[in-house]
């Protein structure tokens, strides 16, 4: 049996974690409280000096009226002579949120250079630093990412139930044996139950970026990261070390640019890493139903019926990944687009229903409305085809017969 450390599973019911098996060390209740007191404090301070949230809402409300007016204003040709209020409320609007952007970074500033906010921030080191000292956490050891998620199944490629957590341990040995920091307990792998290091070659989300470097650089990239800008959206492959113990495997898995740190810890040979190609798209399955060109153009994936589920990337975690990591502005182009032709028919449904007379008061038109929903659900599903998560052609024609009937009967009765 397989299970995966730090890792929650669905198919394990009313047993401990599986990284509870390797606990050797707890800290006392009491520090734990005093560092989650210590964080709560910090959190507590930076909200203090942190730009409030209804402010930003403010802002954003003033751009938005700011834009409206000056569209007004210039589809409409108005001179200021005609209606110098739409010229002032605009300016002031534009002028107000300035000022609430001027004051957003004045607070960020004053947030760095504040006493509060370094003397919380070094209570929490202090409570962190009598944590490490109580387990006798050497200064030497090696901070190291693994990976957490929930998945299913017990095979050695874990079936992946959402993104994955990027979490920052730290890695030591102890009596020949590798200890590992969650940063409030330890936990022991001994040299002699170590099997080896091995390569997991799938795509997998991932959240959270806890290096200094940015990921987009090639030393990260050719290890299987996939960045976009600063932060991390997923790795193409990573990294397990396989522990076995009385009859059972548990895999502590990592991403492979932690693997040199790992593998000179142990003292266990290192997996050869695929190739990764940063300029063109690298995939690690092709789907069944069509076999596509990787020249690097952006081809839309059709077929009749929606693929099943072991076809690659299909309602997989990694089919929009993979896309933003290569193409962000198209993504967000094709995200913007497949949210517009989703309302657009409802909407132009709607417009002209509204100018027959008595109809807000007819409950018909909600049919229509609801009609003009469904056929952009189609329309919907054929931009997602250049995502390749298209639910095939006969859901496009459901969809589109369906809403159209729909919104034919509710034209008919509110008539």
């Amino acid at each position: 049996m397989m299970r995966f450390l730090f890792c929650g599973s669905s198919d394990v019911h009313n047993s401990r974690p599986a990284e509870e098996v390797f606990l050797i060390q707890k800290t006392p209740e009491s520090m734990t409280d005093g560092l989650e007191k210590a964080e709560e404090e910090y959190e507590r301070i930076q909200r203090k000096h942190s730009f409030p949230l209804a402010l930003m809402l403010l802002r954003l409300l003033l751009l938005i009226l700011w834009a409206l007016i000056a569209l007004r204003i210039l589809k409409l040709e108005i001179s200021y002579h005609n209606q110098p209020f739409l010229y002032w409320v605009g300016g002031c609007c534009l002028l107000a949120a300035g000022v609430l952007y001027l004051v957003e970074k004045y607070l960020e500033r004053r947030k760095r250079n504040s006493e509060s906010v370094r003397t919380g921030l070094t209570q929490v080191n202090v409570a962190e630093k009598s944590i490490r000292d109580y387990l006798a956490v050497p200064g030497s050891a090696v901070k190291t990412d693994i990976l957490a998620f929930s998945y299913r199944g017990s095979e050695a490629h874990p079936k992946l139930r959402g993104a994955a957590l990027n979490c920052e341990v730290s890695l030591f040995k102890q009596n020949e044996d590798i200890c590992l920091f969650d940063g409030s307990n330890v936990f022991s792998f001994p040299q002699s139950e170590l099997t080896g290091i091995r390569l997991v070659n799938q795509g997998i989300p991932v959240l959270y970026w806890n290096k200094k470097d940015a990921p987009s650089q090639k030393r990260f990239q050719k290890c299987g990261v996939m960045p976009r800008g600063n932060e991390i959206i997923g790795l193409r492959f990573f990294c397990a070390l396989d522990i076995s113990r009385s009859g059972d495997t548990y895999s502590l898995l990592f991403p492979a640019y932690e693997l040199p740190a790992v593998a000179e810890l142990t003292g266990l040979s290192a997996p050869e890493l695929p190739p990764v190609t940063i300029a063109a798209r690298v995939r690690q399955k092709k789907p069944k139903v069509k076999q596509l060109r990787h020249d690097g153009k952006v081809r839309p994936l059709f077929y009749w019926k929606p693929p099943k589920e072991d076809v690659g990337f299909w309602f997989s975690p990694m089919s929009d990944v993979e896309f933003q990591s290569e193409h962000p502005v198209l993504y967000t182009v094709l995200c913007i687009l497949g949210i517009t032709v989703l309302l657009l028919p409802a909407i132009l449904f709607c417009i002209p229903a509204f100018k027959i007379p008595g109809v807000e008061h007819n409950g018909w038109l909600f049919l229509g409305a609801a009609g003009g929903f469904v056929v952009g659900v189609g329309l919907f599903n054929i931009v997602a085809a250049w995502l390749h998560q298209y639910l095939g052609h006969v859901m496009t024609i459901i969809c589109f017969l369906a809403g159209g009937v729909m919104m034919a009967i509710s034209w008919f009765l509110i008539r």
